[in-house]
């Protein structure tokens, strides 16, 4: 691999890391989105001074809420149950 790739792939990670770490609320794929937009008008900056920067540039305008816990899945074989009862065996 060459030098240029691994160093962009780790200014990403580490701009992704530190944007994580100041807003929580960012998931993985979002931060790295974010960290790969960013690279071109930042890249000559430390990540994480970058990432401190961009929270700085891009405000909140209101709290992320808290991600609601997933109802059970059933399975599909339930739906057919439903429709046409269970067989006696």
């Amino acid at each position: 691999m060459d030098q240029k790739t691994h160093s962009t792939h780790t200014w990403v990670g580490g701009f992704a890391g530190r944007l994580m770490q100041l807003r929580p609320h960012v998931g993985i794929g979002s931060a790295v989105g974010y960290a790969v937009l960013s690279i071109h008008h930042a890249g000559d900056l430390d990540p994480h001074r970058a990432a401190e920067i961009f929270v700085l540039a891009n405000p909140l305008v209101e709290p992320a809420q808290p991600k609601r816990a997933s109802s059970p899945v059933e399975p599909p074989s339930a739906k057919y149950r439903a429709l046409f009862g269970m067989r006696a065996a």
